[in-house]
């Protein structure tokens, strides 16, 4: 047990030891330097995005820090060095490593048959390449963290735009890196 709050811990605990620099928890009345606009279609955080109109600022619609989806930024670079930290066992032994990625539950719609979720983790096998990752959008906002653990490739996306729009691009990622 940790007597810190959750944000410390999770910088002290995971963003610091994994050289996570550019990675924190977004708060109201903080400029983030270099941040990009996020553009939507949508008008609310439960509105779908519609595919008419032009994008707005998705300003007031951001995840901050407290809100259930966690309400962190970072960067490529930091997600990349996250995934290398935790297959190096910076963060976690390898025992503990293996349990947090190997699936556990079989998933359903919307994820594709043969999913398994793991402890935050995605596991599942595209032409027989076995991928762990996480992902995650708002409106205008996407992330996206595959690791190809037979290839030894990370592929991270990042977008700002609503998620259908990056989409395609997460998989033809997997497409280029799965293929025989």
């Amino acid at each position: 047990m940790s007597n810190e709050s959750y944000f410390d811990y999770v910088r002290d605990h995971i963003f610091e030891p994994a050289g996570m620099l550019r990675t924190d928890f977004s708060e109201l009345d903080r400029e983030i330097p270099n941040r990009a606009t996020s553009l939507t279609h949508a008008t609310s955080l439960s509105a779908p995005p519609s595919a008419f109109g032009p994008p707005r600022n998705a300003a007031y619609l951001i995840l901050y820090k407290g809100m259930p989806a966690g309400g962190s930024f970072s960067t490529v670079g930091d997600l990349l060095a996250f995934a290398n930290a935790l297959l190096r066992h910076r963060l976690l032994n390898k025992a503990d490593t293996d349990l947090v990625i190997t699936g556990k539950v079989d998933t359903t719609p919307p994820f594709p048959a043969g999913d398994r979720y793991a402890h935050g983790f995605e596991d599942f096998t595209d032409n027989a390449t076995r991928i762990v990752g996480h992902g995650g959008s708002a409106p205008g906002t996407v992330a996206r963290v595959d690791i190809f653990l037979d290839k030894g490739y990370t592929a991270v996306t990042l977008g700002n735009r609503d998620y259908d729009l990056a989409a395609g691009v997460v998989q033809k990622i997997r497409d280029l890196l799965t293929s025989k």
